[in-house]
């Protein structure tokens, strides 16, 4: 087995096996976003789907989400892999996703749904998917408190977080894929393994964390998002 390889092939395998997980969870939202996309294609009366097809305008809300992330990861990739390295700089990123948690508690009553979501709002959560590109800043969680606080639906922020998840886990699988020059022997079934546990730790821990942000509790997780930075600080 060529150990130099084995680590990236993992990792990508195992971001597969999240996005499956993704999937899964949020399968209602993406089979009706795939139906009235394809319908709105067909027909292409794109007035009348802007207006009548709620999920038509979630794909548009999903790409401007997803732009400032692609334009960050494109530009600053260098300076994010080096920053992989500096574990006083990922303890500091920690105490900042522990912040944002905490901050949770007190965001404004949210009466923003998915059907009037917008593009300022897409792009605020956008912006913080961006920004988690940093190693230590929590990518679900940045993204959820960001939509809190611009007046989403607890509902609406956590379904908009892990929508607009899966064009940036499918762009790290690529990028990560095509670094990747041969599949070491006798990998097989190390990656099966990985991938299966990978879908399957991903999948519970999407409906425990959906199960804290339906109830408002997000900010928990801020406390152990301090526990670490800390620890990373003082180890460092």
């Amino acid at each position: 087995m060529d150990l130099d390889e084995a680590p990236l092939l993992l990792d990508t395998i195992l971001h597969l096996g999240t996005l499956v997980a993704v999937f899964i969870v949020f399968a209602d939202d993406l089979l009706a976003i795939a139906r009235e996309g394809w319908l709105t294609l067909r027909e292409r009366n794109w007035r009348d789907a802007w207006r009548e097809r709620p999920h038509v305008r979630m794909i548009v809300w999903i790409v401007v989400a997803t732009i400032p992330a692609v334009i960050v990861g494109f530009t600053l990739a260098d300076a994010f892999e080096r920053a992989f390295a500096d574990i006083r700089l990922i303890g500091i990123a920690l105490l900042v996703t522990a912040t944002l948690l905490l901050a949770s508690r007190w965001a404004p009553p949210a009466k923003v749904d998915m059907r009037s979501l917008g593009w300022g709002r897409s792009l605020i959560v956008g912006l913080a998917q961006a920004a988690a590109i940093t190693p230590g800043i929590s990518r679900s969680g940045s993204t959820i408190v960001a939509g809190l606080m611009a007046g989403l639906e607890r509902e609406t922020a956590a379904r908009l977080s892990f929508l607009i998840s899966i064009p940036a886990i499918l762009g790290a699988v690529l990028l990560q894929a095509v670094k990747i020059e041969t599949i070491p022997d006798g990998f097989f079934l190390a990656a099966a393994c990985g991938f299966v546990a990978s879908v399957i730790s991903g999948y519970f821990a999407l409906k425990v964390l959906l199960r804290f942000v339906r109830r408002g509790s997000l900010y928990w997780f801020g406390f152990y998002c301090m526990i670490l930075g800390i620890v990373a600080i003082v180890g460092s």
